[in-house]
């Protein structure tokens, strides 16, 4: 579950009310969380907020006896079923999954931990209508 907490801090750092996020079912809010929904300004931008760039990314991370994991959940989205990766571009969005990341622990016995990747390159760029 999203922890209030976190939700003031989101707001306080983009500058807003918590009230600035309008109520809108089945829309995900980019770098908040999925129970938080989008900016009703920012609703129609493909990649959320279109003045913020990510500058970390955040993950649940298990490690066993073979190696680290990056664990996954099942989402529904309009009766298609996809594995989304639990991980975000800030710190809120991956703490909206802390639940999911406990039962994930509890159900196959591995510790997950959060952590927090800085260091970033641009490897490759795939364009619009780039033949592949």
């Amino acid at each position: 579950m999203y922890e209030p907490a976190a939700i003031r801090e989101e707001c306080a750092r983009r500058g807003k009310s918590a009230s600035y996020f309008q109520s809108a079912p089945g829309v995900l809010c980019p770098g908040i969380g999925p129970d938080i929904p989008l900016p009703m300004e920012n609703r129609q931008h493909p990649l959320g907020v279109p003045d913020e760039n990510i500058t970390e990314m955040w993950a649940w991370v298990g490690k066993d006896g073979t190696g680290e994991g990056l664990p996954a959940f099942v989402a529904y989205n309009g009766g298609q079923t996809t594995l989304m990766p639990m991980c975000g571009a800030d710190r809120a969005r991956v703490e909206s999954m802390r639940g999911i990341a406990q039962r994930h622990a509890d159900t196959s016995g591995v510790p997950l931990e959060l952590r927090r990747f800085t260091q970033m390159e641009t490897v490759d760029t795939v364009t619009p209508g780039a033949d592949t």
